[in-house]
């Protein structure tokens, strides 16, 4: 049996499907080959696409829930926490989430949905902290702006 070769996205899946078909149509190779040739790649069929829909799907829910739960947190504890505190755990929660992400998306590459969604949850929390730190403050300011920043 032939070893699986590395994951390829599914239009190239596609085109490969076809080009197999069409050389076996041709005589160009045998149905044990195009077998051969399509167990290499691992992600074919409609489970595998399902599949990878669910994992985005509950990578950006759970990304969504712990960013309410970070802003519920926040808003529960807020009045005891003195202003360095408040400071430190909103940038640096946006720094993890970012780091994180990056590294598992684009420097270690196993886990790219999970990684974007750990970036998505960064982008909730830069948000989130957006106000909170004119909250911390005391900026007043025309709070449409805040969207804007």
């Amino acid at each position: 049996m032939p070893k699986a070769g590395r994951k390829m996205p599914e239009p190239w899946l596609k085109w490969l499907r076809d080009e197999v078909a069409l050389w076996k149509n041709e005589g160009i190779i045998e149905d044990s080959q195009a077998r051969a040739i399509m167990l290499r790649y691992p992600q074919t069929g409609e489970e595998t696409a399902r599949g990878s829909r669910l994992v985005t799907l509950l990578s950006v829910m759970g990304a969504l829930l712990l960013g309410v739960g970070v802003i519920l947190f926040f808003a529960a504890n807020w009045q005891v926490m003195p202003k360095w505190l408040k400071v430190g755990i909103v940038l640096g929660s946006i720094l993890i989430a970012y780091g994180t992400g990056y590294w598992l998306a684009f420097e270690k590459g196993n886990y790219p949905r999970v990684g974007r969604a750990l970036i998505f949850l960064g982008t909730v929390l830069y948000g989130s902290g957006i106000w909170l730190i004119a909250q911390i403050f005391h900026i007043n300011a025309h709070y449409p702006n805040g969207v804007l920043f």
